[in-house]
C-alpha cells in the first residue's frame, strides 16, 4: 500500500465536536488503565508494540518477541519496555536491538498494515477522522544540511498557521489538531515526520487507534472479529487486552 498524500492536501477541519464522543468515553487523564488512553465501550482491545530496529539505519525489525527471547521475560498486556528488556538471568549474546521502540507513533509498515486491516470494519473507510498532538514542534525545525548545497535548508512547517491557530480537540491532559479523510490518510505524516496520528477513528465510531505520546505501544479497540483480525496478522505484534488493564504493571 502507499500514500500519495501530502500534508498540504489533506483536509484540515474546524469540526472539533467530531471527537466529543472520546472525551466521554475515555477514564480520567492518569488513572494508568488503558481506558484513560481509548475509549471504553468497544467489545475488544488490543495492544500493538511499536518494533525497535536492528542499526542506525533500520536495517531490521526487532519485535518484542526476539528481546523477551533474549532477555528470558515474557511479552504480556502491560509490561513496558524497560523492564522486558532487562535480562532475567545471565546472557551469553549482545542485545539484538540498537534502537529502541518510538514512542507516540506506528511506523510505517505497522500503519499500512492496521489501515488495510481496519478498511475491512468500518462502512465509512472514506470518512475518517485524525488527531495530532499539537506539541509537536514542526513550525520550529532547525536547517536541514543536504550534501552540496550551499546554504542550509529548512523544512517547512506542514500545518498550516490558520490550523495553528485554530480551534483544537480538547481533551484530558492533552491537544490536538484535526484532520478528515480517508483511512490511507493515516500514513500522511509517518513519511514527512515519522508520525503517524496520535488518534484516529471512522466516522461510524466503529474502532479508535490511540498512540499516546509517552508510550510506545498503540492500543486499538473495536470489534471481536476486528481484533482477532489483527492478532492474528504476522504482519503486527500484538496482545490482548481489557479496558480495565493497567498501562504499565
Amino acid at each position: 500500500m502507499t500514500n500519495g498524500n501530502s500534508p498540504a492536501d489533506i483536509e484540515w477541519s474546524q469540526e472539533v465536536e467530531a471527537a466529543a464522543w472520546i472525551e466521554k468515553r475515555l477514564h480520567p487523564f492518569g488513572h494508568n488503565d488503558i481506558g484513560s488512553v481509548v475509549p471504553e465501550g468497544f467489545d475488544s482491545y488490543v495492544r500493538l508494540l511499536h518494533p525497535c530496529r536492528s542499526g542506525p539505519i533500520g536495517e531490521r525489525v526487532v519485535r518484542w518477541s526476539e528481546v523477551a527471547q533474549w532477555s528470558g521475560r515474557q511479552v504480556n498486556g502491560s509490561i513496558s519496555f524497560e523492564e522486558l528488556s532487562k535480562p532475567s538471568g545471565p546472557v551469553h549474546n549482545p542485545f539484538p536491538w540498537f534502537e529502541e521502540p518510538e514512542q507516540g507513533t506506528l511506523t510505517r509498515g505497522d500503519t499500512e498494515a492496521l489501515v488495510s486491516i481496519l478498511s475491512a470494519y468500518t462502512a465509512t473507510p472514506e470518512q475518517c477522522w485524525f488527531c495530532v498532538w499539537n506539541g509537536y514542534g514542526w513550525d520550529r525545525h532547525g536547517p536541514l544540511h543536504r550534501r552540496g548545497t550551499p546554504k542550509p535548508e529548512y523544512l517547512p512547517d506542514p500545518i498550516p498557521a490558520k490550523v495553528r491557530n485554530g480551534r483544537l480537540v480538547r481533551l484530558p491532559g492533552r491537544e490536538y489538531y484535526l484532520y478528515r479523510g480517508p483511512i490511507a490518510q493515516a500514513l500522511t505524516f509517518v513519511d514527512y515526520e515519522r508520525q503517524s496520528p496520535n488518534l484516529w477513528w471512522p466516522e461510524d465510531r466503529l474502532w479508535c487507534v490511540a498512540s499516546e505520546i509517552d508510550l510506545c505501544w498503540t492500543y486499538v479497540g473495536g470489534s471481536r472479529d476486528m481484533t482477532d483480525a489483527i492478532l492474528s496478522d504476522d504482519r503486527l505484534e500484538s496482545v490482548g487486552v481489557l479496558i480495565c488493564d493497567p498501562v504499565v504493571a
